[in-house]
């Protein structure tokens, strides 16, 4: 990941300025709950936008060395699911 940071449109810009892969960020309907002792616990929903600059077409008629670059997105996308939950506090 090149770049990281809140999701504030930038993607409806005609040419976004953004290093890719990228992430952009949004957090919503977030609930805070004091806990005591300057503790918080929050509930809400936290979406990850990933952004790829398309780089290759990914049919089965591309050559392969091209195909993999294309599909790359997969494991990256399956690496922050992994992240994410290994991340979760119970």
């Amino acid at each position: 990941i090149r770049y990281i940071d809140h999701d504030l449109g930038q993607l409806s810009q005609e040419r976004p300025t953004l290093s890719y892969p990228a992430v952009l960020i949004d957090m919503t309907e977030f609930d805070f709950k004091t806990l005591g002792q300057n503790v918080q616990s929050a509930e809400g929903i936290l979406k990850l936008r990933i952004v790829f600059a398309p780089y290759t077409a990914t049919s089965n008629l591309t050559p392969a060395e091209h195909r993999e670059k294309g599909l790359r997105f997969y494991e990256l996308e399956n690496a922050i699911h992994h992240s994410s939950h290994a991340a979760a506090m119970p």
